[in-house]
């Protein structure tokens, strides 16, 4: 599949221009279209993959003391993201005092 010679023109105007920061144009393919010719957009957080090893200090770090929230930080994680790890750990999570 090949870029029409429009889409090549778009694409390669877009490449030569620097970008602010983490955020990227994306052309608009409708002519005629009353929108913006470019719309600003932020790039996600890009997913990280915890080996084996790192899910051990995830859990051991909840067991000693540290809260979901305090992990995420450290690792660079959504709290979620630590509480699945634990919950399929068999750990059962809850407010602890």
């Amino acid at each position: 599949m090949a870029l029409s010679d429009a889409d090549t023109e778009k694409w390669a105007l877009l490449a030569s221009q620097p970008l602010p920061g983490d955020l990227f144009l994306v052309p608009n393919d409708r002519p005629n279209s009353n929108v913006n010719h470019g719309v600003v957009a932020k790039i996600r957080q890009r997913q990280k993959r915890l080996t084996y090893l790192e899910v051990n200090q995830v859990v051991a770090a909840y067991f000693g003391g540290s809260t979901t929230y305090e992990i995420a930080s450290q690792f660079g994680l959504h709290r979620h993201t630590v509480s699945r790890h634990l919950k399929d750990r068999g750990i059962q999570l809850g407010r602890r005092r």
